[in-house]
């Protein structure tokens, strides 16, 4: 899990990096872009997608295989679904953020750039489901292969359509070619190991017994977006701040690609955590199960003391390694350790999430996340940042941006921990049996 996260920091930031290279307005629109399609479409789509965690799980668990064979394909058509709309929404996406205030030359350039990346969108459909299905089946072979694979792909698509003078556009497709060379790895494994998920498709059965994974799918998709939605609401923000726009949006972006790089680890921990759970409780050991909790909670805070640390001692260089802007430089460091702060929460609650999705109920994680990062972090993050934004530093603004999601993180570890202490493991185990049986 942690390669499959390392595939996914490492694509973003090479993409940031070839951006800022094209220029300092190409890496604003890009940025924008990004935040724009992570709120309106992957976020949405990989919500959905983790709605399978805990069926996938607890089968595997109880070893009901055709049910996980069938989740599966129901979720993809469910993604499937899910793409249309979002589609029509992409394709107008530079009139929408000029109605939302952004400057009309940075999303001219974020709308060419959503548009390249509904090719990715389509991807995602098929590739976030089987990745869920193969982590609860426990194999590790094809991501250990793909992810690097798809890296080396990405940087040559990168390198050669840089070359080619491509810009923008370049960048969104060198993205699509890494996540189809992803995909395809995997997909090659099942029909190699004659997977049942191959061999048993049927298209009038996925309808039956859809209730289920659609409620599950509805709520992990709110628990996963309400989070997500917050991150991405920062670029938006930031573009609001009264002065330099462009520098704004471009220090968002490095800080959430160090984030970005920090959650590889959690939510690692969080996804094997989620696959283990699930597979005791379908096993029914609910003993097992809470050993597992407490142990991936205990790795959680060392990391998050960790990344702690890491941000302090690199909160001079990330603006650097992606441009050389004195007014982004300056945003970055500012920002830094108070990103570092949010992770002492953020890789706590990311980990407790996954032992709830195990648990199959992540209707609790989406109004825990609701409350916390938009009742009480949202309008922290306002109040601090644009009341700074009238104080005798600018950078002051944009770290209280920073500061409301630190409050936001504070309140959701602690719904968590106390939720993770409540957690009746039998009767958990009970209600797995009911789901797979």
């Amino acid at each position: 899990m942690i390669f499959t996260g390392l595939h996914i920091f490492s694509k973003s930031c090479i993409s940031a990096y070839v951006l800022g290279h094209v220029g300092k307005s190409e890496l604003a629109g890009g940025a924008l872009s990004i935040a724009f399609v992570n709120v309106t479409g992957f976020s949405l789509i990989s919500g959905l997608a983790m709605g399978m965690d805990g069926i996938t799980s607890q089968a595997f668990g109880a070893r009901n295989f055709s049910l996980m064979a069938r989740t599966l394909h129901q979720t993809i058509l469910i993604l499937l679904a899910a793409f249309i709309p979002i589609c029509i929404m992409w394709l107008n996406a530079e009139p929408i953020l000029v109605f939302l205030g952004q400057d009309r030359k940075v999303a001219s350039l974020a709308g060419t750039y959503t548009y390249y990346t509904i090719p990715t969108l389509l991807l995602q459909c098929f590739f976030l489901p089987t990745k869920v299905y193969l982590r609860a089946k426990k194999v590790t072979k094809p991501f250990l292969i793909g992810a690097p694979l798809a890296i080396v792909f990405h940087i040559v698509a990168n390198g050669v359509l840089f070359w080619l003078d491509f810009g923008l556009e370049g960048v969104a497709l060198a993205v699509a070619v890494t996540d189809f060379v992803y995909l395809f790895t995997l997909l090659v494994y099942l029909y190699t190991t004659g997977d049942i998920s191959i061999n048993s498709f049927d298209f009038i059965e996925c309808f039956t017994e859809l209730r289920s994974i659609l409620s599950l799918a509805i709520a992990s998709c709110l628990s996963v977006c309400l989070e997500w939605w917050f991150y991405e609401l920062m670029i938006f923000f930031s573009g609001l701040l009264p002065h330099d726009k462009e520098a704004a949006i471009s220090a968002m972006n490095i800080l959430l690609q160090a984030t970005s790089f920090i959650y590889v680890f959690p939510s690692s921990i969080s996804m094997g955590v989620s696959a283990r759970v699930g597979h005791e409780l379908g096993a029914d050991m609910p003993e097992q199960a809470k050993y597992a909790s407490y142990v991936a909670v205990s790795c959680a805070v060392v990391t998050s003391l960790i990344a702690l640390a890491l941000a302090f001692v690199t909160r001079d260089l990330w603006g650097w390694v992606f441009m050389s802007d004195s007014a982004t430089d300056s945003l970055v460091s500012a920002a830094m350790l108070v990103l570092g702060l949010c992770e002492l929460g953020n890789c706590s609650q990311t980990v407790i999430s996954g032992v709830i999705r195990g648990c199959a109920r992540p209707r609790f994680v989406a109004w825990v996340n609701f409350g916390s990062f938009y009742l009480i972090g949202l309008p922290m993050a306002l109040f601090l940042g644009f009341r700074k934004e009238t104080g005798f530093r600018k950078e002051m603004g944009f770290v209280g941006l920073w500061e409301g999601l630190f409050v936001a993180q504070v309140a959701c570890v602690l719904c968590m921990l106390v939720s993770l202490w409540r957690i009746d493991w039998e009767r958990e185990a009970t209600e797995a049996q009911e789901l797979v049986n």
